[in-house]
């Protein structure tokens, strides 16, 4: 079993309960328009006091010492403390997805800085279960 296979197993059937992000950015970036993007290590809190860093395209358990600043995504009054039913790793462009029991997906998005992405499956995955 690979260490996908290993957090999967550990994140099914488990509800996430707080959502961190690290205390200061990783790397920043000047762009015009948008001014200075940063980006953090997202970090989801599991019902068993499990930590995760859910990157773009990993995830790992989280073990750093590193400071956490609790953040609430939006929209977290769409996803709660619901379950993980799935995690869905996107082979084409590597993404990683947290599928939860009322068919939204979160994931860790980087086009404009850090950012968890609270969405319906629908809308980011098609029939077939391919990126739209």
């Amino acid at each position: 079993m690979n260490n996908r296979d290993i957090i999967a197993k550990e994140l099914r059937g488990k509800k996430i309960t707080k959502f961190y992000k690290t205390q200061g950015p990783d790397s920043r970036f000047y762009f015009d328009g948008l001014g200075e993007l940063g980006w953090f290590k997202l970090i989801i809190e599991t019902d068993n006091q499990g930590r995760y860093n859910l990157g773009e395209d990993f995830i790992d358990k989280w073990e750093s010492k590193q400071r956490l600043v609790e953040i609430k995504p939006e929209p977290y009054d769409k996803i709660g403390t619901l379950e993980i039913v799935d995690l869905i790793f996107e082979e084409k462009y590597d993404g990683v997805y947290l599928k939860l029991q009322n068919n939204y997906v979160i994931y860790h998005l980087t086009f404009f800085g850090s950012e968890f992405i609270i969405e319906k499956y629908e809308k980011v995955f098609d029939e077939l279960g391919q990126l739209r």
